[in-house]
């Protein structure tokens, strides 16, 4: 999924700097992928990744991974912000989709995104004491 997740993003418009994923999406293909379109990638090595030739990504990223672990974690575990938002919304409106077609699941799952942002916005103002300017 990885493959045609970022080429799709990437061809539609949006600017991806950075990609944090499990180990489950660690392979040299997307590895290499993100560095052909100049994608900081952060998916961290399994206990019995080994050094490859060297200069190339892989290489290159096991190093860091290794030698540099704060620095990686610190990047990788933004990532722990998308999962506790994913988290918020199932838990806030359920984790599935009622819709039948795609377009419909796309759209009633974006509602539910778009539902959570509200809420937080008025979180925030209610806490913080913001007054809106509409």
């Amino acid at each position: 999924m990885f493959n045609p997740l970022l080429n799709r993003t990437i061809r539609n418009g949006f600017d991806v700097q950075t990609v944090c994923a499990d180990k489950a999406y660690l392979s040299n293909e997307n590895l290499e992928l993100a560095e052909k379109h100049k994608v900081a990638i952060y998916i961290p090595f399994k206990s019995n990744s080994v050094p490859g030739e060297p200069g190339t990504v892989w290489d290159r990223l096991l190093g860091f991974f290794t030698f540099s672990r704060e620095e990686f974690l610190a990047k990788y575990h933004a990532r722990s912000n998308v999962e506790s938002t994913f988290s918020r919304v199932k838990a806030k409106f359920r984790d599935h989709v009622r819709c039948k077609t795609d377009v419909a699941m796309r759209n009633e799952v974006l509602l539910k995104l778009l539902c959570h942002n509200i809420v937080v916005v008025h979180q925030a103002v209610i806490e913080l004491g913001i007054e809106g300017k509409f």
